[in-house]
């Protein structure tokens, strides 16, 4: 049974709830409307690192947005950002699947640095718009692609 730590903390405009499992490194982020739903769910096992499930704003006990654009991919990035600063980790894996996972490539090309590592599952059909944006290394047009 995973023992999750519940917390709010207060970004830019807003409060978002945070789930936090499990001790050590990596530090594993992860950011989906599931979690608010059925935190319970997140299969995270013990010895695997430390787990950081942010809910989105507007689900669960996130608050909600004050327009649409608190809804966006952009600000959902600003959102994990000001949550691990919060947090004081240096850097952490992020782990997205579907939209997820275009949102943890838009973290990678925004800000680097915050991240040591990316786990992306499904990306679905933004796929072709990530793939035409040369800074992605899904994209023909990067530096270091390399087609399977």
């Amino acid at each position: 049974m995973t023992t999750l730590e519940q917390r709010l903390i207060d970004v830019d405009g807003g409060i978002l709830e945070v789930f936090l499992s499990g001790t050590g490194e990596p530090t594993i982020c992860t950011s989906h409307p599931f979690n608010a739903s059925s935190p319970d769910k997140l299969a995270f096992r013990s010895g695997m690192g430390r787990l950081v499930a942010v809910t989105p704003r507007g689900l669960g006990r996130s608050s909600a947005g004050r327009g649409p654009g608190d809804y966006t991919f952009r600000q959902r990035v600003t959102d994990l950002e000001a949550v691990r600063r919060r947090l004081g980790i240096e850097r952490w894996v992020f782990w997205g699947s579907s939209a997820g996972g275009c949102l943890g490539l838009l973290y990678a090309l925004a800000d680097p640095e915050a991240l040591s590592g990316l786990i992306v599952e499904y990306i679905g059909s933004s796929g072709p718009q990530l793939a035409a944006d040369a800074r992605s290394v899904i994209s023909p047009h990067h530096s270091q692609y390399q087609p399977e």
